[in-house]
């Protein structure tokens, strides 16, 4: 049974949870804003967001997290072995976010993965950065708004690009307890 599969026979149990697991990007966009539209038609007010993903696509991410945050549930995030870049924002959608024991959160900045001198021409290159500048801001103001910390203290911790223990997190403020 493949993911797909399980998430429909999830949805035909009428269990309150959305599962996001594995890579972030718009299939798996497609699929939460089709298991909230199910929630919200069976009147759910509580639902809880089970969490295990290495991160992927900030667009479908800032998605993901945008559906959640304004699906009028009231949700939990609990996070499994890692919410990881992407899904650690998602996961701030959550009013209450819990984190396994054993689990591992990470944040960082959006362009560490890409190679400035692949891009052939500086047009290319000064959008590029443009856009992985707004990508990071945004991130810093979700991360802000829920942790309290100011941005110097967020990049900072973006800058390590280490994984946090659930108790580190927990002190950061990425997440409210460790179950």
């Amino acid at each position: 049974m493949n993911l797909e599969q399980i998430r429909e026979k999830h949805l035909d149990f009428k269990l309150p949870e959305i599962i996001i697991q594995g890579g972030i990007d718009r299939q798996q966009y497609n699929w939460v804003l089709k298991a909230v539209a199910y929630l919200r038609a069976k009147g759910c007010i509580k639902a809880k967001v089970i969490i295990d993903s290495s991160g992927g696509n900030c667009g479908a991410g800032f998605d993901i997290y945008d559906v959640l945050r304004l699906s009028g549930i009231e949700l939990t995030g609990m996070v499994y072995n890692e919410a990881s870049s992407i899904a650690t924002v998602i996961l701030q959608a959550c009013k209450l976010r819990l984190c396994a024991e054993h689990a591992e959160i990470l944040i960082h900045h959006t362009s560490r993965d890409v190679d400035f001198d692949e891009v052939d021409c500086p047009r290319k290159f000064k959008k590029l950065k443009t856009e992985f500048n707004k990508t990071q801001t945004q991130l810093y103001k979700i991360y802000r708004a829920r942790t309290g910390k100011s941005v110097a203290e967020i990049r900072k911790e973006c800058k390590k690009d280490e994984h946090m223990s659930a108790c580190e997190a927990l002190r950061f403020g990425l997440i409210d307890k460790i179950v």
